[in-house]
């Protein structure tokens, strides 16, 4: 039996009420609007089931508008299933297929290939789109419900769609082996006068090693620092706090709702400075969340200079909100800010010297873009003052 057109109306006001008193983003005006949307759903809703070619169920309709609805959010905006809101709360493990993903669009692009991992082995490539992961289509998924997907337990097995770019987008599956990594969350290096600390993870970063690596680089001659956060996509905000304590004193982070209310502040508990000499900082298009946070810490704490490209822009807190039947949203209801009140969620970060770099492959560009900042760096170019004064 098909739902009446007052039922629909019902249906839909509810919604609509729902988004305006909820206050999802979705502007959907002022109350005699808010009416006029309602009935425009139930009539779109109503035409859809009395007139599409195969019978379909109105449960279903107003799931994917649910989902469309979430998804238009931002990239952490999803509408949970009971069935997913079950799986989102069991241990999936920590194991995964050797990639870093952001969500571009209705699809995860792949900003970083771990060496020696199963991905690297299968010849996915930064820069790959992934389709699905599983049997879930990724447009369906928000960033948070895609990386839990990824992971898995050690020697589990995950089936990629992926369109390389370097296969002309034809479509291919891949089929990869989650492995725990084994690199370690960072490498320090010294090129001329010059410190070179490539971060990969945030989460398990061994700071009393760090510290002990760079003070041996200052006593073999370097002069100053180059945080090196390019592709730092999967760490989380709070997780740069204990690195950038080491810089830094005083409030590092705070994270506040929508009116404003704090909701956690993270400040500096270090007992020592990790690097006293000039600071600068490399991004690029996929530095997010923690890579992000870092790197306005250290400009706003340490001077430091930002060269590379415009950040993603990932600074929000996803909450699950759990539903009467099962279902859940998850909704981004909180934002970082530094603790001078700068936040960076969807705009992300501009760069105070923008550097991009060139060559064949991604790697190429990579290497070219690292040695355009560090002449910068050799020729003086970059203290602080001038480039403060320069923007």
């Amino acid at each position: 039996m098909k739902p009446s057109r007052s039922a629909l109306l019902a249906a839909s006001t509810l919604l609509v009420l729902f988004l305006v008193v909820g206050g999802l983003a979705v502007k959907v005006g002022a109350a005699e609007n808010s009416y006029s949307q309602s009935v425009l759903f139930a009539e779109v809703l109503e035409l859809v089931l009395r007139n599409y070619v195969d019978p379909v169920e109105a449960e279903g309709l107003l799931e994917g508008a649910y989902e469309g609805m979430l998804a238009a959010l931002d990239p952490n905006g999803a509408y949970l299933s009971a069935e997913e809101v079950e799986q989102w709360r069991k241990d999936a493990g920590s194991a995964d297929p050797g990639i870093v993903v952001l969500k571009a669009g209705r699809m995860l692009e792949i900003v970083s290939v771990r060496s020696g991992s199963s991905a690297e082995e299968s010849g996915l490539q930064i820069g790959d789109q992934i389709r699905s992961v599983g049997e879930r289509l990724v447009r369906d998924m928000s960033m948070p419900q895609s990386r839990l997907a990824l992971r898995g337990r050690a020697g589990s097995t995950v089936m990629l769609d992926v369109l390389s770019p370097s296969d002309g987008f034809r479509p291919k599956q891949v089929e990869v082996i989650r492995s725990e990594p084994t690199q370690s969350p960072f490498e320090l290096e010294r090129r001329g006068s010059t410190a070179v600390l490539r971060l990969r993870r945030l989460s398990d970063l061994p700071l009393d090693d760090l510290s002990g690596q760079l003070t041996d680089a200052r006593e073999a001659g370097a002069e100053r620092l180059l945080v090196d956060v390019r592709s730092l996509a999967d760490s989380e905000p709070r997780e740069a706090a204990s690195l950038a304590g080491r810089f830094m004193d005083g409030t590092l982070l705070r994270l506040r709702d929508r009116s404003g209310r704090l909701v956690e502040s993270l400040d500096s508990e270090s007992d020592g400075e990790i690097w006293s000499g000039p600071v600068a900082v490399l991004v690029n298009g996929a530095t997010a969340g923690g890579g992000e946070a870092l790197a306005l810490l250290l400009r706003s704490g340490s001077d430091a200079v930002v060269f590379g490209e415009k950040t993603y822009g990932l600074g929000a807190e996803a909450r699950l909100y759990e539903l009467e039947n099962g279902a859940a949203l998850l909704i981004s209801s909180a934002l970082w800010e530094t603790g001078d009140g700068t936040n960076w969620n969807a705009e992300g970060i501009e760069p105070d010297r923008e550097v991009r770099g060139e060559g064949e492959s991604q790697d190429e560009m990579d290497q070219d873009q690292l040695s355009r900042v560090l002449e910068m760096l050799d020729e003086g170019e970059a203290s602080a003052e001038g480039e403060r004064k320069a923007a």
